[in-house]
This record gives C-alpha cells, structure tokens and sequence, in this order.
C-alpha cells in the first residue's frame, strides 16, 4: 500500500470541480523527473459546485486515464486519501515514468448504486523531464497495462511479433547451411543457432503470460463478487435502517457542549488573561489549573461556563472548586476586550448567614430592652413598728418598672394610734410627692375603708382613722397602689 505522506516526494495537487461548464485544457506547471522513483505523486481533490465530494470506498469507484506522448496509455485506479474533504491520490508508476514527454491524464469518479453514473473531470496535462543519468534503449517499448484487456490486447500484438519472426526461420536456416558451406567457423554458426533458443524462451514466456493474465483475471472477478456482496450489503442497511443523508443534518448541532458521555469537557490549564488561546466555543469545562484567576484563596481548579455570541460579546462564568463563589468576565467596548473579574456572589444571603444576622438581632433586641427597662421584679416589703406582716391574706411586695411602682400589702395592727406609720420605702421606690388613698379594714359590718398617705417630709406611709374611730389594734388593713417615682408626680 502507498504512503502518500512519505517524504521525500514530488506531489501535485490538482482542483477537479464537478459542473458542467466548458474548461480548456490545463497544463499544469508540474515536472517529474525520469529518474523519480515511486516519489512522484499526484493529489486531486474533487470538488462539486467549489464543496468538497464526501468519498467513500462504497459509494465511489475514481479511476485515472494518462496517455503519454510517446503512444503508450495506462488506466489506474485512484486511492482515497481524504474522503470527508474529497482526496484522492495517485503515484506514478515508475515504468511510465521513466519515459521524458508530455502527459495527459483525466480523471473519472463513478457513483455506486442502483444505478452507477460517471463524471469525466477536465482533461490536463504534465511534463516528464529527461534526467541526466537516464538512459534508454530505442527499441523497448513501455507495456504498462492494468486492465486485463488492454494487457491481453498487448500480449497479441507481442506473440504476432514473434510469430512473424519465427515464420522467417527458414530464411535463416538457409543462410546458415550456405555460411557453413561457404566454411564460416563453428563460433559464428553457434551464434545462429541462437534462433531456436530464442523460439523456445518465447514460447515459455508466453505461457507465463497467458498463465498470468488468467490469474489476475480470476483474481478480478472474485474481488468485484465482493465488491457486489458489500455494495448490496450496503444497500440493504441503508433500506433497513433508514439511513440519514448528509442533507438532513444540515440544521443539526455540530458543537459539543459536553463530552460523548455526557461529561464536562476538562482542559488541563487555562490563562483568564488569554482565554481565547484556550477555549472558542460555548460549553461547560473542568479546568485544572488556572492563571490569573480571581483575587484570593480562588487560584485552582473548578467548573467553567462559556456563552460565545455572534457579535463577539462573550461572557465566562468561573466557579473555584469547594467553594460557593461565582466569578464573571464579559467582553465590552468596540474591540470586545474581556473585563476584570466580577463576584456575583457578593452581598449574596445564605440560610447560615441569615440564622447569623437572626439570631444577633434577637440578642440586640434583648440588649436594647434590658437597657431601656429597668424593672426590679417583685421586692418583700419592709413595714415598720407597731404592724406585722399578714401573709395569710398574701406577702406584701413592691415591683418597679422604670419610674412606675406598684406595692401590695396585707398587714396587721399591733398597737393602734391616729396617723400611725406603717410603710416606709426603699430610697428607689419613694413617691416623688405626698399622696393619699384608701384601703381596705377587715370587712366588718359598719366599718369605712381606711385612709392612708404619704409623707414626703417624713418619707413613709401612715395611717388615719377611717373617720368613726373604730380602727383597733388587731385590725387588719389590705392595700394596692401605683405612682409614679423618678421625679413624675404619682397619683
């Protein structure tokens, strides 16, 4: 098989465009040497309407024509070299090459199917350049034939040669006997005698030609059954599975967003600075290693997002990995320049940091309360000489509320006396001004509320007759009062 890459070598490239217009013979401004030897290579890429062909060993049979200017002609098969991007290729057989002159050469590319259809391509023409070391016997005549008939057709026309010649045997059979009459040395007649040998070595080789060419005639028959086999084969898959034609994908995706498997694509570094160098379309990427990424703890791997648009405003997406940031840069201004980076996620709430900011708010909250009350709780009152607590009705207790007090007291009198004092405050709970009111006496029939003030100058509760002097010792007295302290008159 030929290495069409192999260097060194002479290729040519040739455009074949399939249409119908009329096109003059071209001479290509190519040379080969007769010294060249399996380098000189030509390369024909077929297009239709200036597209490439899409080529295949299945679908396409490509052959080439040259015809020297010497009379000799071959016919070869070309190789497919590139089908996607319609290349074929052919090397020159050095046989045919050897012979200085002018070349042309067509090329024909037949369709396979139901229906097989050929398109003959613009004739050319190329020059076969005499080396300096080339040498070459006037009398042989280039033979190189690959199809069978045309190798067939040449054999004929060899064994009519020899036929011919050995048909004029006689002659020289005659001339023999007279030169040995005439007393020619044995040497010379030995050299005539050569005929023979030379109908013998004819003989043989005819055979091996006819035996040959049968040969690679069977050869050729059981490669086209095989050919016919896969063609058909072809043919069947193509019926049975619906096959779709290049035509039918032209509005499909032909960009991959993922890998075949679904995956991320994953690039092993990237430049933020040179993003273009690294990625040209959109899609989702791993990257390994970063450059120049966001400023902080951000220099290393993580997921990328790519958005490429036609008006070349782009914008990339970059999240580091083990981390809840997300990073942006976009291309703006006339000459689409990439931007810094951008935090998306600043000032972004979390559930953490929302329990955070609750959960100190609460506690800010308290605080502000705490220092704007002020708020004693329930304090046991203390009661003064000549009464005694009566805790059976309930204890007697004072609270304080910012500048609000409020006592409850439940005593008893032990030795009785007009205005007799009873309560004396705390210095934080002291009335800020003299007030009375009344209180209830131990419910007897007949008996008034008593009455009760305070005395500022004094700084306790006293208490007075109820207005018909039946207040006794052993009475119980029961109270409830509010006022104001802190400077707020209290009422």
């Amino acid at each position: 098989m030929v290495n069409f890459e192999t260097a060194p070598n002479k290729t040519a490239r040739i455009n074949l465009d399939t249409n119908a217009k009329l096109e003059p013979r071209s001479t290509l401004n190519v040379a080969f040497s007769t010294a060249d030897q399996d380098t000189a290579i030509l390369k024909f890429i077929v297009t239709q309407d200036s597209k490439p062909l899409y080529l295949g060993e299945a679908n396409i049979e490509s052959n080439i024509y040259l015809k020297h200017s010497n009379g000799s002609h071959i016919s070869h098969p070309l190789t497919i070299t590139d089908g996607l991007n319609g290349e074929l290729s052919f090397q020159l057989p050095n046989d045919f090459g050897k012979i200085p002159g002018q070349v042309t050469a067509q090329v024909y590319v037949a369709r396979k199917g139901e229906k097989q259809a050929a398109v003959a391509e613009r004739i050319f023409s190329f020059t076969i350049e005499k080396s300096l070391a080339w040498e070459f016997d006037s009398e042989t005549k280039l033979a190189y034939i690959v199809e069978f008939n045309e190798l067939r057709e040449r054999i004929l026309n060899r064994q009519k040669e020899i036929e011919d010649a050995m048909a004029n045997a006689e002659d020289y059979v005659t001339q023999l006997e007279q030169a040995r009459e005439k007393g020619l040395s044995d040497i010379e007649i030995a050299k005539a005698n050569s005929l023979e040998e030379l109908n013998d070595l004819a003989n043989t080789r005819l055979q091996e030609i006819n035996n040959k060419g049968t040969e690679y005639l069977d050869s050729l028959d059981n490669t086209q059954n095989e050919i016919d086999k896969k063609i058909a084969q072809f043919n069947s898959d193509v019926d049975a599975g619906e096959y779709v034609k290049e035509s039918n994908t032209e509005s499909w995706q032909k960009s991959k967003i993922t890998s075949d498997n679904g995956h991320v694509q994953s690039i092993n570094t990237i430049d933020f600075n040179e993003i273009d160098n690294t990625l040209n379309r959109s899609g989702f990427y791993y990257v390994k290693n970063v450059i120049n990424g966001p400023e902080g703890d951000y220099q290393t791997e993580g997921n990328i997002i790519l958005y490429k648009f036609d008006n070349n405003k782009d914008r990339l997406n970059y999240q580091p990995r083990s981390s809840n940031k997300i990073f942006t840069k976009y291309k703006y201004g006339e000459n689409s320049i990439w931007s810094d980076w951008h935090d998306l996620t600043y000032d972004m709430e979390t559930t953490e940091g929302s329990q955070t900011k609750a959960t100190q708010t609460l506690t800010d909250a308290k605080t502000y309360i705490d220092e704007q009350v002020y708020d004693t709780g329930w304090q046991p009152l203390t009661v003064m000489s000549n009464v005694s607590k009566h805790d059976g009705a309930g204890e007697s207790m004072y609270r304080i509320v910012n500048d609000v007090c409020e006592m409850r007291f439940n005593i008893g009198i032990d030795k009785w006396t007009n205005e007799l004092p009873i309560i004396q405050p705390p210095a934080n709970a002291k009335p800020t001004s003299s007030f009375s009111f009344l209180a209830r006496t131990n419910g007897n029939p007949g008996k008034n509320p008593a009455i009760i003030s305070y005395d500022r100058n004094k700084g306790y509760f006293k208490l007075w007759t109820n207005g018909d002097n039946t207040i006794n010792s052993g009475d119980y007295i029961y109270g409830h009062v509010v006022y104001m302290v802190g400077g707020a008159l209290n009422v």
